[in-house]
C-alpha cells in the first residue's frame, strides 16, 4: 500500500462510547481475580521454543545453462514496448487521444534513459546464467527463478520470478507456498493476468467512471524531473531525499478527464508537475461487486485482502487502504515515496497497465540504515514523504534493487521491505494488504509496532486485540512455532494490564469509583489513545472535552496526566473513572488457551 501521506488514518470518534447503563464490579472481587490470575500466570510455564526455519527451501533442478538473456533484461526486438512511455504535458483535450492505449507507433525518443536507468546491457553467458539458481517447485506447472544480489545483473531484477503455466488447484497450491514461505524480499509473478485469465477490461478508467463518476478519489500532486527518474532534485538542481507533495481531492470522472489530456512532449529536461490518482476504495460492494468478484476469483484465496486464514481477518473490521481493495490511476511520473507497510504487513501490487512501472527495493533488515540516512537528511521515516537516492545507496553498499513490473505482473512484497515506485506511462494498479499467518509476518509486525509506541506513530493494525483473538480462535489452527509466539506476545500483554489493574485497585482509597465495563463489539474499529496514537487494549479513560464530547485516554497516558497535577487532586475527575473491556477473568482464561496451544 501507499505510505502514510497517502494511507488512510482511522477517523476517530469524538463521541463518547455507549451512554447506557454500564454494569460495574466490586473492588474486592476485583482484588480477588487480580490474585487468582497472577496465580494462573505464575503456574504457566514457557517451553524452549524448537529451532525453526523461517523460509522455505526449494529443490534445484539440475541446471542446463543455455546462452540467454535474463528475465529482465532488454533485448532489441523488446525495446519497442517502452516506444509509448512519453513524458506527459498538459494539452486541450481535443488535441489528446482519446485512448489510453499505448501508441506503440510512436517515436522511442526517451528510449535510451530507460536502458541506462531501467535495465542492464551486458551480455549474459551461459555461466552468469546458471548463476541465476533456476529451481522449480514440486509442480510442473510453477517456475521460479531466483536472482542472487552478489549476480552481476541481481541488483536489477527482484529477488524471485515466478512463472505459472498453468492455472490449476494444484498450481495455484504451489504458487501460495513459493510466495508465502519464501525469504525472498520481493517476488514477482509475471504476466499474472493472462496466466489466470483476469478481465482487465473491468478495471479501465472510463469504465470505472461511468460506473461511478462522482466516486471521491484522493490526489497527491508533486513534481517530477523526467531526465532523472532515480533521484529527486531541488530547484537549485541539488539532489536531495525531501519529497514534498501536496494533497488534493478530486471525482473519478475528473481525474479520468485529467488522464486523457496528457500528449507527448519531446523536451526530456523538463520538469513537469503531475496529480497521482490514490486511494480509490472499492469499499461498496454494491458499486464494484463485478471487480471484487472477478479478483476474488482469479487470485488465491491466501494471497488475498479476505484471507480467511488471514492476520487482518481476525480483526472483525476492515481497516481502510489495508483490509480492503484500493485502486492507484497514475500518468507518466507518478511517484510513490519511499515506505514500509503499516505495521509492516505484506502487501500485493497488481498492475492492470496498459504501461508498466519500476521499483526499488531495500530488504526489511537494512531498514535500520535506511532510517538513519533519513536522519541524516532531515527527513522524518515515518511522517515525510521521502525519495531515496539511488546511486547514493549504492556508493553506500546498501542492497537495493531495482527491477520493471509490467502490466499483468503481480508484486508480492514481504514483511518489513522498505520500497518505492515510478509509473513509466499510464497504469491502473489493484493494492491491498496481507496477514499471512506466519511466524516470520507476526514478528514483524510486533518489532514495528513496538518501534510506533516509542515514536508515538500510529499502528493501523491493533496487535494486542489481534493477539488476543488468535490465542481464542478455537476454529483455525496455527502452526507450532506461530502458536509459541503468540503466546509469549500475550503473556507480556497480559502482565502489564493485570499490573496496571493492581495499580487502580491499590488506589480504590482515594476515589471509591465501581469500574465500569465498556465492552468491545467485534465489529467495531479500534480505540486509539488520542495523546499517545497507542491502542487502547483494556482500560479506557474518557476525557471530556469543551465542546462536550470525549477523548479516549490510555492508562499510560492517564497516570502521567494525573502526575503533571501541581497538588493532590481534591475532587473526582475523568482520571478516576476507569472503564474495562476485558474483566481479569477473561484475560486470565485467554492466557491459560494459550498455554494450551503450545502445552
Amino acid at each position: 500500500m501507499e505510505p502514510q501521506p497517502f494511507s488512510k488514518k482511522p477517523k476517530r470518534d469524538s463521541r463518547s462510547p455507549s451512554r447506557s447503563p454500564l454494569p460495574t464490579i466490586d473492588l474486592s472481587t476485583w482484588d480477588n481475580l487480580i490474585t487468582a490470575s497472577s496465580a494462573t500466570m505464575l503456574r504457566c510455564r514457557l517451553p524452549t521454543p524448537p529451532p525453526m526455519r523461517m523460509d522455505v527451501m526449494l529443490t534445484p533442478l539440475p541446471a542446463t545453462p543455455t546462452p540467454s538473456t535474463p528475465v529482465g533484461s532488454i533485448t532489441a526486438s523488446e525495446s519497442t514496448q517502452f516506444c509509448f512511455l512519453k513524458p506527459p504535458s498538459m494539452g486541450p483535450k481535443a488535441e489528446a487521444s482519446a485512448s489510453l492505449v499505448p501508441d506503440l507507433s510512436a517515436p522511442s525518443w526517451h528510449t535510451h534513459i530507460l536502458q541506462r536507468a531501467l535495465t542492464t546491457t551486458r551480455t549474459t553467458t551461459a555461466s552468469q546464467t546458471t548463476a541465476l539458481a533456476s529451481t522449480r517447485v514440486p509442480s510442473a506447472s510453477l517456475t521460479c527463478l531466483a536472482h542472487p544480489f552478489s549476480h552481476p545483473d541481481g541488483p536489477n531484477l527482484p529477488d524471485l520470478e515466478l512463472h505459472l503455466h498453468a492455472n490449476t488447484q494444484e498450481a495455484q497450491q504451489s504458487l501460495v507456498e513459493a510466495v508465502i514461505h519464501s525469504s525472498a524480499s520481493v517476488v514477482v509473478i509475471r504476466d499474472f493476468t493472462s496466466a489466470t485469465d483476469l478481465n482487465i477490461r473491468l478495471f479501465d478508467p472510463r469504465r470505472l467512471a461511468r460506473r461511478s463518476p462522482e466516486h471521491s478519489i484522493d490526489i497527491r500532486k508533486h513534481r517530477v524531473s523526467l531526465a532523472t527518474p532515480e533521484r529527486h532534485r531541488s530547484s537549485q538542481g541539488e539532489d536531495e531525499w525531501v519529497f514534498p507533495s501536496q494533497p488534493d481531492t478530486s471525482t473519478l470522472r475528473s481525474y479520468v478527464d485529467y488522464m486523457e489530456r496528457w500528449v507527448a512532449e519531446p523536451d526530456e529536461s523538463q520538469t513537469v508537475e503531475v496529480s497521482f490518482g490514490t486511494n480509490l476504495d472499492l469499499d461498496d460492494p454494491q458499486v464494484w461487486q463485478a471487480q471484487l468478484q472477478e479478483l476474488k476469483h482469479r487470485i488465491p484465496e491466501a494471497l488475498r485482502w479476505d484471507s480467511k486464514d488471514g492476520l487482518l481477518s481476525r480483526l472483525g473490521y476492515t481497516i481502510a487502504g489495508m483490509s480492503g481493495v484500493q485502486l492507484y490511476l497514475k500518468i507518466f511520473g507518478c511517484r510513490t515515496p519511499a515506505h514500509q507497510e503499516n505495521n509492516c504487513l505484506a502487501s500485493v501490487n497488481l498492475n492492470i497497465g496498459p504501461d508498466p512501472v519500476v521499483w526499488w527495493t531495500v530488504p526489511a533488515s537494512h531498514a535500520a540504515t535506511l532510517r538513519k540516512l533519513c536522519a541524516e537528511h532531515q527527513v522524518d521515516f515515518d511522517n515525510d514523504s521521502w525519495w531515496p537516492c539511488y546511486t547514493e545507496l549504492q556508493a553506500l553498499a546498501v542492497p537495493v534493487r531495482r527491477f520493471v513490473q509490467s502490466a499483468g505482473d503481480f508484486v508480492w512484497v514481504q514483511p518489513g521491505c522498505v520500497h518505492w515506485v515510478q509509473s513509466l506511462g499510464t497504469t491502473t494498479a489493484v493494492s491491498y494488504n496481507v496477514g499471512p499467518p506466519t511466524a516470520l509476518q507476526f514478528e514483524q509486525a510486533w518489532r514495528r509496532y513496538e518501534l510506533n509506541l516509542s515514536t508515538r506513530y500510529l499502528s493501523l493494525v491493533p496487535l494486542k486485540r489481534l493477539t488476543l483473538a488468535l490465542a481464542t480462535d478455537q476454529q483455525r489452527e496455527l502452526s507450532p512455532k506461530m502458536r509459541l509466539i503468540v503466546y509469549q506476545h500475550l503473556r507480556s500483554v497480559l502482565a502489564a494490564e493485570l499490573q496496571a489493574m493492581q495499580q487502580l485497585a491499590r488506589e480504590k482509597s482515594h476515589w471509591q469509583q465501581p469500574l465500569a465495563l465498556l465492552p468491545h463489539a467485534a465489529y467495531e474499529p479500534h480505540w486509539y489513545c488520542h495523546d499517545c496514537n497507542a491502542e487502547v487494549f483494556n482500560l479506557v479513560y474518557l476525557r471530556p472535552t469543551a465542546n462536550g464530547k470525549h477523548h479516549v485516554v490510555c492508562h499510560r497516558c492517564r497516570c502521567q496526566a494525573l502526575k503533571a497535577l501541581t497538588s493532590s487532586p481534591t475532587k473526582v475527575g475523568w482520571w478516576d473513572r476507569p472503564r474495562y473491556q476485558y474483566t481479569p477473568e477473561q484475560l486470565a482464561e485467554a492466557f491459560t488457551a494459550a498455554g494450551g496451544l503450545v502445552g
